[in-house]
Order: structure tokens, then sequence, then C-alpha cells
């Protein structure tokens, strides 16, 4: 089964006690990418997750 690419946008506390350790937890799903503009969150959250593709703006 091909895996589904996930991207969330916002990295506050839905995002980082619900949504990406479930997400996480589910085989066939890839944490590919994260938004927040907050630099230091993105940077502990997405280094926690092993999310490679960061993004510090929406746009």
């Amino acid at each position: 089964m091909e895996k589904v690419k996930i991207g969330i946008i916002g990295l506050g506390g839905v995002a980082q006690l619900v949504h990406l350790p479930n997400f996480a937890k589910i085989p066939n799903v890839d944490l590919t990418a994260v938004a927040e503009i907050n630099k230091s969150r993105l940077q502990t959250i997405s280094d926690k997750f092993n999310v490679k593709q960061r993004f510090s703006n929406y746009n």
C-alpha cells in the first residue's frame, strides 16, 4: 500500500499533543511537511518528529 503524505500547518498544542503523535503511529502515513511561524517551535517539533520539509511562512 502506498503511503499517504501529510502536511501540518501550525504546530501549536493540538498539533503537538494530538495530530503529530497519532499520525506518526500509523504505518502508511508519511509526515512530509510542517509550517509554523515560530522558528524555534518549527525546529524543535520538526526534529522531534523527523519532518524534513519545514516552512516558516504560509505563503
